[in-house]
């Protein structure tokens, strides 16, 4: 159902009904839904594991951070730091993050952390108390636990409350320390929190910013997938089910009903006009991604967010666009910057102060060649700056920004739609998405001779450079024979087609095609078993191992790592493949909790029965590497040693490790390494 924009004015200072929610696309949202922005543990060390259900809990403690919103989140997550909370608001926008579960015991308050739930709040030397948004966010949150757990919303500032009382809010300062109540901690916190605008915010008139945040043709957005209805309460009907990041402007508001302040918008793209709740609703900061905008006088649109960038085209008054990236600023001008995608099929960076939004969103229709230019399976190439979009469609899609000059082959199209025509084409910068045909030309007979990931060698001595351009920055050089992973390409530029490449030496970078051949055929995967010899040294690169990773974990935190691996074994002769493979199995391919706080690649130093604390620490992954693989090599794999038996992995497998399948593992994983070589 759509309202008409008569009706949705119309409809300020209807009578408020006792709805029950606001609901979702999912599910139907009660007002205490989960208010949460996101997960990010404190460290183990700095609060009790438990099992606390709903009879445990029936406090919430109130906290200010006396520092920054990161700062706190940093100190949580630090081993060091002794300290936690259950929930940190930021104070600019009310953004929250949960740290410790409700079912674990945070240190918050001492004396009171086994019944209590503990919400921090930024606040940082020179701030003038917290925002509204702060405020508003608190009361959501608290409302959401308090109706988890049954804990009453009755706010006290007296230590003997809780000798009394079955349960509430509280400041740390009136915590008490003991269970008899007779004192509480010596603390200041929460500092200039005001329980009354607290207490306001949760019966719902808003506190003491009655206007609200958000003005009249303000450009806001949706935090969340939502429901919007036809009057400001939620008894009444659901017009539409809006995606989270929907844009929409202002139009109406505020209204007070059902403990939210309302807000009448206008969904220009999706044509939608309705009421939304404010908890679910931003403000953005000039315009909002997918904002319909309009030029307020003759207006450039650039290539780039700066008048250094060249002027692609002009838009008149009559044009309407979508806002697809931004703001920017740089130090050349004092213009904000934003990126719209034009109905004449044009896009580029407009300075903001010649854009307006759009009260009516009419594009109206491009015209489209009745004849298709390509066809699935041909070659094209980009003949501007142009994105990769996920959908056939404008919006908050983009993939990838591809530059002028890179070739990909049509696999799908075209499909006409927000006057434009797309093609999908899979680009040889392994970019996999739909483009408009207005920047792609017909590729011609070209056959790139390399793919992404393959193996080849330099001709001759070659330059190496940050770009596909001879204008670009040389980075270095490599010589002859030297080999390399294809990691991007291909670019045609200054009459050149470049390729970049991860060489073997370390240096990444690009090269022109007509010095680089394909090396030799991948190898047969190396045999390997729990009997192999670890201290014979393989033929391997830095670069295979690391192509080998990213083929199996593309998002592995080993990536990277080949040439320190070839390193240790060029020092010790220990195999490269086999350090490689020991890393994996030990620390879930770098992503273990022990491999991301202590950098400790290999368990080293973990016991079964304290496997987190002791084990070691190293400053990076390099280290961890040279570290360790010199004990092994010492401990190991040097005879004369009393753990010397054998240097197989079987024979490590005697004092290494406790699992008698450990070698078995290792082994594994050293054949998929090798399979990817």
């Amino acid at each position: 159902m759509e309202i008409p924009r008569r009706k949705l004015l119309q409809s300020a200072g209807a009578s408020l009904g006792a709805g029950v929610g606001l609901g979702t696309a999912t599910t139907t949202a009660s007002a205490a839904s989960d208010p949460t922005d996101r997960w990010l543990p404190a460290h183990s060390s700095n609060y009790s594991a438990s099992n606390r259900t709903k009879s445990d809990i029936n406090w919430i403690v109130i906290h200010y951070t006396v520092g920054s919103y990161a700062g706190a989140i940093n100190w949580f997550r630090n081993s060091s730091a002794n300290v936690s909370a259950h929930y940190v608001i930021r104070n600019s926008d009310g953004h929250t993050t949960k740290m410790v579960d409700e079912s674990d015991v945070a240190w918050h308050a001492s004396g009171f952390n086994s019944n209590s739930i503990g919400i921090e709040h930024e606040w940082v030397e020179g701030q003038n108390g917290f925002s509204d948004a702060l405020y508003s966010r608190s009361a959501q949150l608290i409302e959401f636990l308090a109706e988890k757990y049954d804990i009453p919303k009755n706010y006290y500032t007296s230590h003997t409350a809780p000798c009394d009382a079955d349960g509430g809010i509280i400041g740390h300062m009136h915590a008490p320390t003991n269970s008899w109540c007779s004192s509480s901690n010596s603390t200041s916190c929460p500092g200039p929190y005001d329980p009354d605008r607290l207490m306001a915010h949760l019966e719902g008139d808003g506190g003491d910013d009655p206007e609200g945040p958000f003005e009249l043709e303000q450009p806001v957005r949706t935090t969340s997938t939502l429901d919007v209805y036809e009057a400001p309460r939620t008894d009444s009907s659901v017009v539409a089910t809006v995606d989270a990041n929907s844009a929409a402007r202002v139009i109406n508001g505020p209204e007070a009903g059902d403990k939210y302040r309302w807000w009448g918008l206008h969904f220009v793209s999706e044509g939608i006009w309705a009421w939304a709740g404010e908890p679910w609703l931003e403000g953005c900061p000039g315009f909002c991604h997918g904002t319909v905008v309009t030029p307020t006088s003759t207006t450039n649109v650039r290539s780039g967010p700066s008048t250094w960038y060249n002027v692609r085209t002009s838009v008149e008054t009559d044009a309407v666009g979508t806002v697809t990236q931004g703001p920017q600023t740089n130090d050349h001008d004092d213009y904000t910057w934003w990126h719209v995608e034009w109905n004449d099929g044009s896009e580029g960076w407009s300075a903001e102060g010649l854009l307006e939004v759009s009260t009516t969103g009419e594009s109206g229709e491009r015209e489209t060649d009745t004849e298709a230019r390509f066809e699935p399976g041909e070659r094209v190439y980009t003949t501007d700056v142009v994105t990769a979009r996920s959908e056939p469609t404008v919006g908050d899609n983009v993939i990838h920004t591809q530059p002028a000059d890179v070739y990909g082959q049509v696999s799908d199209g075209p499909v006409d739609a927000d006057g434009f025509r797309w093609w999908r084409v899979e680009y040889n910068n392994d970019v996999d998405g739909w483009s408009p045909d207005r920047y792609l030309a017909s590729g011609g007979d070209y056959e790139p001779p390399f793919s992404i990931g393959d193996e080849l060698r330099a001709t001759t001595t070659l330059n190496v450079r940050a770009d596909g351009s001879l204008e670009a920055d040389i980075v270095g050089t490599v010589d002859e024979t030297t080999t390399g992973t294809v990691t991007n390409g291909i670019v045609t530029r200054d009459g050149y087609i470049w390729w970049e490449i991860e060489w073997e030496t370390g240096l990444r970078g690009w090269s022109v095609e007509r010095y680089l051949e394909a090396a030799s055929d991948r190898r047969a995967p190396l045999p390997f078993d729990v009997e192999t010899d670890l201290t014979e040294p393989v033929e391997v690169t830095g670069a295979e191992l690391n192509a080998a990773i990213e083929a199996e974990r593309p998002d592995s935190p080993l990536i990277g790592l080949g040439n320190t691996f070839v390193a240790v074994q060029n020092e010790y002769g220990i195999n490269a493949i086999y350090q490689l493979a020991h890393a994996i199995h030990e620390s879930a391919w770098g992503t273990s909790d022990i491999a991301q706080d202590h950098n400790n690649l290999f368990g080293y130093g973990a016991e079964d029965d304290c496997p987190y604390e002791c084990a070691e620490r190293y400053d990076s992954f390099e280290d961890c590497v040279w570290a360790v693989m010199d004990d092994v090599y010492e401990l190991y794999l040097t005879p004369g040693n009393w753990r010397y038996n054998g240097p197989t992995l079987e024979g490590m497998n005697v004092y290494y490790a406790t699992d008698p399948e450990w070698d078995r593992k290792i082994a594994d994983h050293y054949r998929t390494v090798a399979s990817n070589l």
